[in-house]
């Protein structure tokens, strides 16, 4: 699992926030499939954690990578750190296991 710093830490240290939002084109799933691979999920775990199926998570992530304009997965996690949408883990009591997709 990546160790990402929470936004009590965020705001504790005065980060600025204001840019810290979902990037901009992206639906609320959208977000959520991207919050879920930063985190470390795999397609089977995001799909458990959505409520959708692996394959509806793949066609998310695609789009995803789409719309950020982004090379591959890790350029969009690098995105969504930036972007502050990792901040917050995924709303599940699902741990990563960090699989296969």
């Amino acid at each position: 699992m990546l160790n990402v710093p929470n936004r009590n830490f965020v705001l504790d240290h005065g980060i600025d926030t204001t840019a810290m939002r979902p990037p901009q084109g992206l639906s609320d799933r959208e977000a959520g499939v991207l919050r879920c691979l930063a985190w470390g999920f795999s397609s089977k775990e995001t799909g458990d954690v959505l409520g959708i199926s692996r394959r509806t998570v793949e066609c998310h992530r695609a789009s995803v990578l789409r719309k950020l304009q982004a090379r591959n997965g890790p350029d969009a996690v690098r995105i969504a750190l930036a972007t502050g949408i990792a901040l917050d883990a995924p709303d599940t009591d699902i741990a990563p296991q960090g699989g296969e997709d």
